[in-house]
Order: structure tokens, then C-alpha cells, then sequence
């Protein structure tokens, strides 16, 4: 049996009457449920976009951390590199000025010849170090340097008219001019011999004996520091200028002497690394070849492995020279 929907619809025009068939109804039920079936599905997809747009927020957000995280990093690295940079650079400039310090040192040694130009800086400072060390020992066994500080020389080595005697005669040292009370310092390593009066004519004197058969001698001293027997070091106090023995004015008289031959002192006064070869060339009545080859054995024996198993006597050329 079919029936009839009537629906009254009333306003202030009169009332309106609209039947709705069953089929009509039948239809509007369809599209009542397939609308909500729409707007179901509507809101579950926009829940699920909600979902989704809420874990690609978060995940923006853990990519905007992850973000910030790389650039303190990369900040962090670009400064550690600005720094490994400026090291870098300024061991390589302590590199060239060690390179220009060695270049020197060799020059300064004579050891700058063209094989070991080309060696590693690390052979060639070795090498450079031992040799160095060779030369500053043999200048520390030998007298050198003056006595006090140099101001001239009143009378030379050699022959000469004695001031008091006033004969000529031998003078076998050099009078240094020196004001009173002037301090007179050892010129290398050794042992005092004697520290008394000379009946000589140099008053009061000190007599050191050195290493490799050297000795010196300081006469006309003032006062005395030292007793026979004590042992010294280059530059250590000896005593006092003074005017004592046969003297017409205050001053020291210094000698070397080498095997109890005596020495012009002079060439001894500069010698340094500056000067080396020099006094091997006026000084020839000493046996340099040997001693040198003697002393830089020691020189050996105080240098640690491996160091001492790459030294070299240094090489001295010797020239015919009178003294």
C-alpha cells in the first residue's frame, strides 16, 4: 500500500501543502545518508590531515633543532678551523725563522756547505748542535777573553825597554790598562797552581792551570781571592788590579802559555765563534789537529745518543803563520 507523505507549510500568505511521494522519500533518505556518509568521511579525513599536519609539525620542528644544531656546529668547526689555520701559519713561520737561525748557526760554524743545505732541517739542526757544541767546548777548555774589561794595552808581547829597569828584555805577557781595584776574572775552567808574591818583579800573582796543558798568569794585583788548590770556572773572581811588584802605574800583566811555552795573548782576548779559525792560524806552535781531535772525543762522551753517534770533529784548516 503506498502512502503519501503531506507536509503544510504556513506563513502570513496562507498555508502550502507539498506531498512527498514514497519514492521521493526513498531518494531523500538515500541522499540524507549518503550525505552524512560525505560529511563522515569529510571529518575523518580532516582528522586525519589534522594528524598528519600535526607530525609534520613536529617533525619541522625537530628539523628546525636539528637545523640550529648544524649551525652551532658548523660555527663551532669554522672557528676551530680559523684557529688550526693561524697555528698552522705560525709554525710555519717559526719553521722558516728556525730554518734562517740554522742557516746562520752554519754560517757561523762553517757548516754550510751544499750537501747539508739540502738535508732535513731536522738532520741539519742536529748536525748544526753537535758541532756547536764541539766548538763551545773547545772555546770553554781554552783561555780566552780578557781578564777585566778591555780598555787598551800599555805594553805589547815581545821585546821591549823594561819602564823601571829600563833595559830591553823579554816581556812574556801583555800589561792591560786597568784603574785600581778593578775585579780580574779567570778566562777559562781550571785549577789554581799558585796565589802568592812573585819575587819576579809581578807582585802579587795567580797562576791557573787549564785543561789540554794550558795555563795563564795574572801579576800586579792589588788583593787575592782565590788559594792554591781551588777550582774555577770561566769568569769567576780572581782577585783585584792593583800596582804591586816593579810597576810605574797600576795595570794587569796577563800571560798565556801552553806547555809552559809562553804566548802572545793577544789573538786569545777576541777569540769566539765569530773569529774561530782565527787563532789556529797565529798561533801555530800549538798541535791544533790533535787537540782538537782530543776534545771533540770528550765532546762525544757528554753528548747524549744519537746525537754523539752523528758528531763530526770540526774541521780546522791551518795555515802557515808566524806567532
Amino acid at each position: 500500500m503506498r502512502t503519501d507523505w503531506t507536509i503544510t507549510i504556513t506563513d502570513c500568505r496562507g498555508a502550502r501543502h507539498y506531498t512527498l511521494s514514497a519514492k521521493l522519500r526513498r531518494w531523500f533518505a538515500y541522499g540524507s545518508t549518503a550525505a552524512v556518509a560525505i560529511c563522515t568521511a569529510g571529518f575523518l579525513n580532516l582528522l586525519d590531515q589534522g594528524q598528519r599536519i600535526g607530525g609534520l609539525n613536529s617533525e619541522i620542528s625537530d628539523l628546525n633543532q636539528q637545523r640550529l644544531a648544524l649551525i652551532q656546529q658548523n660555527n663551532y668547526l669554522q672557528a676551530e678551523q680559523q684557529d688550526l689555520l693561524a697555528t698552522i701559519q705560525h709554525r710555519n713561520q717559526r719553521l722558516v725563522s728556525l730554518d734562517n737561525g740554522v742557516q746562520r748557526l752554519e754560517s757561523l760554524l762553517g757548516a754550510n756547505d751544499e750537501t747539508q743545505q739540502t738535508a732535513a732541517l731536522e738532520q741539519r739542526l742536529t748536525a748544526t748542535t753537535d758541532l756547536a757544541f764541539e766548538k763551545l767546548l773547545i772555546l770553554r777548555s781554552i783561555p780566552r777573553g780578557a781578564p777585566i774589561p778591555y780598555k787598551g794595552v800599555t805594553s805589547n808581547y815581545g821585546n821591549r825597554l823594561h819602564p823601571v829597569r829600563q833595559v830591553r828584555e823579554f816581556h812574556p805577557g801583555l800589561d792591560l790598562r786597568a784603574d785600581m781595584y778593578t775585579p780580574v776574572m779567570a778566562t777559562s775552567d781550571g785549577i789554581v797552581k799558585r796565589a802568592g808574591f812573585d819575587t819576579n818583579g809581578i807582585g802579587k800573582v795567580v797562576e791557573i792551570r787549564h785543561n789540554y796543558g794550558f795555563s795563564t798568569i795574572y801579576g800586579h794585583l792589588d788583593s787575592i781571592s782565590v788559594e792554591e788548590g781551588d777550582v774555577v770556572r770561566q769568569g769567576d773572581e780572581l782577585g783585584l788590579s792593583g800596582k804591586t811588584g816593579m810597576i810605574t802605574g797600576p795595570h794587569l800583566h796577563y800571560e798565556v802559555r801552553y806547555m809552559g811555552k809562553r804566548l802572545n795573548p793577544k789573538p786569545f782576548l777576541n777569540w769566539d765563534l765569530d773569529q774561530y779559525e782565527t787563532l789556529f792560524t797565529q798561533q801555530q806552535a800549538i798541535p791544533w789537529e790533535s787537540l782538537e781531535k782530543v776534545i771533540a772525543r770528550n765532546a762525544q762522551q757528554q753528548i747524549p745518543p744519537p746525537a754523539a753517534q752523528r758528531l763530526s770533529p770540526p774541521k780546522v784548516t791551518l795555515t802557515a803563520a808566524s806567532p
